[in-house]
């Protein structure tokens, strides 16, 4: 599911421009789709490469939440990347809960000729396979393409889609969250939804879209209610580096008959509580993984890492009630050892419940932060939640089988909901302080004749234990050998790897953080009589997250806020001892830097015959403003500026330079 949703994120994410309308003037001529045609050229939308003409969607949902989807498109062409992108037709659904078919398809030339298109015989349907990855075999998903043979530029595509939604997620409710802004130009969309009238809509709003744009209106015929949101002239959504998740940005229609999430709190709670069993053999593992221990998190931790490290994540969807949301039994779950993110929740709630602690099943969309407006089922994550003896609730994600943290750090900021009888409100998971996620290195260093010969430690903590240890899980002896290898032979081409020591020796049954110890030469002297440098070994910009904070600030400014996938801090130090012959001459000032939500210091020192580098950094946020960001494109040039100075060092027979690196 997770799969799916970040592949339909990408697929409206390509090249981006503005639409540009005359003052005033609507680019679209309802009654006539080849005047608007006329108008769309590779010239008025330049950095186009097609535009959907028009887009109609017509929906009617019954009491018991089930409904039917008309979809109608009209795209044109305007360049050979929107050839590419438009050569097919696609659409996906769920045999589980229903069926889709394309219902007619044809291309309209330059002149208005019609081509209508075989469906039969250019259809390609197969089982969906974006499960398959995370090691979940469930036949109900369907893709299906359609190929368009012979489209060329400057050609119009038309095609028409029906859908039958046949079981409602929460029975006897409806939502639906239709999108109106994308990569490319829409110059109109018409969407309805036709509700019984003892059936409203209670959520009925429209966010990220200007008013200007749209209208949103709602009309009484006979027993029925019509709701229709109506936009022209929408323009091409500006994407940029690390921006926030396309559907927290792009103008939408969210619409449900929910009353709020507590509603859906419940309706989680009475879908899975039956799963929820508790049996004699789950009661003695229960006891045995807590016996002895004292403390309720060492307890609460030891039932996590039974179920987090022995029972495999796989599993075949078997449910018939509501398939990829409701969990296998858990005693089933138990007695198997395998299971998908909800069968593993089941399970942990099931013994954390046995060893007497208040404990629930968790909705998670573990994409992005969902729209609190508009309470809906768009969870694509299940974890469970304890209750502690403070009354804080502590997240437990058994999924991932080679963190130690019971909540993975890429899961900060995301929605969560608590399945309880009595009802939950949206949360927020929370933002963890970037020491929490810390990369700590330590090297000695000595130079040897022409040689640098270093030890160095490496401390993985949070989401770098996380990344690292799950890598290593997944190589054999030799492929770590080398990726060590390739970390030494990138601080410098002529180097060598003495030995190395990585701990625990097991990363699937350890709670112990993960720790590199490496010996390494680096034999990186340059050529010249009089001055020579020589590469100060720094490992912390070649080893941890910390580093991928950087890697999406390419702009200078921005339309977005600046974002990160989790936060990360760094504390290294680095001692190079200098034979006696050698004076120090000078050392760099040092570099301080004090953000809104970051700081970054860099010193250095003298003693005795060493030079000591210290690098402390920590960032702490997970999205920095338009305006904050600006500074810290500053403050990252001032950082990298401080990173290019020389200690300057002599001996009796000349001098040389050390280099930071």
């Amino acid at each position: 599911m997770k799969n799916k949703i970040i592949f339909l994120l990408l697929l409206f994410l390509f090249t981006c421009s503005g639409l540009k309308a005359e003052d005033g003037v609507s680019l679209f001529y309802k009654s006539d789709i080849m005047k608007s045609a006329q108008y769309v050229t590779k010239e008025r939308f330049e950095d186009a490469n097609y535009v959907i003409l028009e887009k109609k969607e017509n929906i009617e949902y019954k009491i018991d939440g089930s409904y039917t989807r008309n979809l109608e498109m009209y795209i044109k062409v305007l360049d050979e990347v929107g050839r590419a992108a438009n050569v097919r037709a696609g659409y996906s659904y769920d045999k589980n809960y229903g069926s889709a078919y394309m219902d007619f398809l044809e291309v309209i030339d330059r002149n208005g000729e019609k081509r209508k298109i075989n469906i039969d015989e250019n259809k390609k349907e197969e089982i969906a396979t974006d499960g398959v990855s995370s090691n979940i075999f469930d036949d109900s998903g369907v893709d299906v393409t359609v190929q368009i043979p012979d489209l060329e530029v400057g050609e119009i595509v038309h095609y028409k889609i029906s859908e039958n939604v046949k079981k409602a997620r929460i029975e006897g409710e409806f939502s639906y969250f239709a999108v109106s802004e994308y990569s490319q130009p829409l110059l109109y969309y018409l969407a309805e939804i036709t509700a019984p009238k003892e059936k409203p809509l209670l959520k009925n709003v429209v966010l990220g879209g200007k008013p200007s744009l749209y209208k949103l209106t709602d009309k009484e015929q006979e027993n029925k209610i019509v709701y229709t949101f109506e936009a022209e002239n929408i323009g091409q959504l500006y994407t940029e580096p690390a921006m926030p998740q396309y559907l927290n940005v792009a103008m939408r229609w969210i619409t449900s008959t929910v009353s709020d999430w507590e509603a859906v709190s419940k309706w989680y709670y009475n879908l899975c509580e039956p799963r929820i069993i508790i049996n004699e053999k789950i009661k003695n593992k229960t006891a045995e993984l807590v016996s002895g221990e004292k403390d309720e998190k060492a307890k609460i931790m030891s039932i996590y890492f039974f179920v987090s490290r022995k029972v495999r994540y796989s599993g075949i969807t078997l449910e018939d009630n509501r398939p990829g949301l409701e969990p296998h039994n858990s005693d089933y779950t138990f007695d198997t050892l395998t299971g998908v993110c909800r069968d593993k929740a089941a399970l942990i709630v099931a013994m954390l419940r046995s060893a007497g602690f208040e404990s629930y099943m968790v909705l998670v969309n573990a994409t992005r932060k969902l729209d609190k407006e508009a309470p809906m089922t768009y969870f694509n994550h299940a974890i469970a939640g304890v209750v502690l003896s403070n009354g804080e609730i502590m997240l437990l994600d058994p999924t991932d089988e080679t963190t130690n943290d019971p909540l993975p750090q890429y899961l900060m900021d995301k929605s969560y909901l608590l399945a309880k009888k009595s009802g939950d409100n949206l949360r927020a998971t929370d933002i963890l302080d970037g020491k929490t996620n810390m990369m700590k290195v330590r090297t000695d260093a000595k130079i040897e004749g022409s040689l640098i010969v270093c030890k160095s430690r490496l401390e993985f903590y949070g989401i770098n234990d996380n990344r690292y240890r799950g890598s290593f899980a997944e190589m054999n002896k030799q492929e770590i050998e080398n990726f060590l290898k390739g970390i030494v032979k990138v601080l410098s081409q002529n180097s060598k790897l003495i030995s190395y020591k990585v701990t625990p020796e097991d990363f699937l049954n350890s709670g112990e953080n993960l720790v590199i110890e490496i010996e390494y030469s680096l034999n990186d002297m340059l050529a010249g009589d009089k001055y020579k440098i020589i590469d100060f070994p720094r490992l912390s910009r070649r080893v941890g997250m910390f580093n991928q904070i950087f890697s999406g600030a390419t702009l200078k400014t921005r339309t977005y806020p600046y974002v990160v996938r989790y936060t990360a801090a760094i504390d290294e130090e680095v001692e190079i001892e200098l034979p006696e012959n050698f004076k120090i001459e000078s050392i760099p000032e040092d570099v301080v830097i004090n953000g809104k939500s970051y700081y970054y210091n860099l010193s250095y020192s003298k003693m005795n015959n060493k030079i000591i580098y210290k690098n402390s950094a920590s960032f702490n946020a997970l999205e920095l403003s338009v305006s904050d960001y600006i500074q810290f494109k500053t403050d990252m040039r001032i950082i990298e500026n401080g990173m290019k100075k020389k200690i300057i060092v002599s001996s009796k027979s000349n001098k040389w330079r050390l280099k930071i690196w």
